[in-house]
């Protein structure tokens, strides 16, 4: 469930807040993330952008985790088993090297979200085949020094660009910096699923995923991207036909449309079955209506709206004793996926910001049990991680949104953390 009290949207292939789910359009809350409009859809093909990505060497993929596996899966020969994972994370990443064939280990993150880099560097011991970098937010982490180790170690630095997959100012593709790089385009557009790598290393060498992914999966897909045409249109008729519809579908139980099952791995609890991994995803290509948006994004478009919403957001949300701005200055070149702050008592306070008419979700909400056993071990690492996990929210800057309704909604933000002071 997500804090607009949906699902995420089936068969994405990653977890993810999302306004609708599976049965009706939701009508009285403000997406949380960007979704698709009429307008996408008939946007013509964006020679900017198809010229960055064919330019850029991208390798797609059916989602990010896919990416990864793929790349670990690269080194599968290997003798080293273990993949350096940062301890904030999406369990996602955990499972793809999982999968994959290794071992995760953790390396801190400080409350500022920037790498521990005694303790990475301290760990990059002849058993690590790979590290795993995540630019949060999409604000690029600090590689300077790891780059070096990593090379002097023979270890692949991948550096996960799944928040926000280029720059601006001039466009062009992330993930530069390491021997490759991995990408999630839902972040920033409204296609469902869809992800990529980009390899910067020359003796890496990746099977391009060829397989299509089952029909349903696919007629699922193309439900979802279809609720958001009609959540986001003005045609009231149409919305409650589908509403009727959708309630007759649904009271006749599960039918050929229905998400499938994601019971929980192995050992893992059923709270982190949707973020597993599957394999087939990991062969699959990426779908071809995630191309076709893709390469009928505007991005810079889409970046001079993002940058402008986070920028009204850094001069009117303030700051208290109990909420703390995660990155109060906008680099030129950063996208950024929200605006992302600690906040405490943050579980008590999300769904009251919500109702409020406050788009927000969580990331990380949910650490992979491999890292919480760490606490006897290695508890400041832990705790340190599990302190961002249950204090960090994302207020959204999306594209959809105008700077006059993120200045409404911050307003509301100010007033409520007044008023609970």
């Amino acid at each position: 469930m997500s804090l607009d009290g949906s699902t995420p949207h089936a068969l994405s292939g990653e977890t993810g807040e999302h306004h609708l789910g599976t049965s009706g359009i939701q009508h009285h809350l403000v997406p949380a993330h960007t979704t698709l409009r009429f307008q996408d859809l008939y946007r013509q093909q964006n020679n900017a952008t198809i010229r960055l990505l064919n330019e850029s060497g991208l390798l797609y993929t059916y989602n990010g985790r896919g990416a990864i596996w793929q790349l670990l899966l690269s080194l599968k020969n290997s003798t080293r088993k273990t993949v350096l994972i940062p301890a904030f994370h999406c369990p996602s990443m955990v499972f793809a090297a999982i999968d994959a064939g290794f071992s995760p280990a953790y390396y801190g993150i400080d409350d500022n979200l920037e790498i521990d880099h005694e303790d990475l560097l301290a760990k990059l011991d002849r058993h690590v085949a790979a590290v795993l970098t995540v630019n949060y937010f999409g604000f690029p982490a600090d590689l300077e020094c790891l780059k070096s180790a990593c090379k002097d170690a023979g270890i692949m630095l991948i550096e996960d660009c799944a928040h926000s997959f280029y720059y601006a100012n001039p466009l062009r593709l992330a993930g530069e910096r390491g021997d490759a790089a991995v990408f999630s385009f839902r972040k920033t557009l409204p296609c469902g699923t869809g992800g990529g790598m980009r390899i910067n290393n020359p003796s890496i060498h990746i099977d391009i995923p060829e397989a299509r992914r089952p029909l349903s999966e696919s007629l699922q897909n193309l439900k979802g991207l279809g609720e958001e045409v009609l959540a986001n249109s003005r045609y009231e008729h149409l919305k409650r036909a589908y509403d009727r519809i959708e309630g007759i579908r649904t009271s006749f139980g599960k039918s050929a449309y229905e998400e499938p099952d994601k019971s929980a791995t192995q050992g893992t609890s059923e709270y982190l079955s949707s973020y597993r991994f599957h394999k087939s995803h990991g062969i699959t290509r990426i779908p071809w209506s995630t191309q076709q948006l893709l390469n009928r994004a505007c991005l810079e478009d889409i970046s001079k709206q993002r940058q402008a919403n986070y920028r009204t957001a850094s001069e009117i949300i303030q700051e208290t004793s109990g909420l703390k701005v995660l990155f109060s200055q906008l680099p030129k070149h950063v996208v950024p996926w929200c605006f992302p702050v600690l906040m405490d008592s943050r579980s008590n306070i999300d769904h009251k910001l919500r109702v409020r008419g406050v788009p927000l979700f969580t990331h990380g909400e949910t650490l992979h049990p491999s890292l919480l056993e760490l606490a006897t071990t290695e508890p400041d690492m832990v705790a340190r991680a599990r302190n961002i996990s249950e204090r960090i929210l994302c207020f959204s800057i999306h594209q959809n949104l105008s700077e006059s309704e993120v200045s409404a909604y911050c307003a509301t933000v100010n007033s409520f953390n007044v008023a609970s002071s």
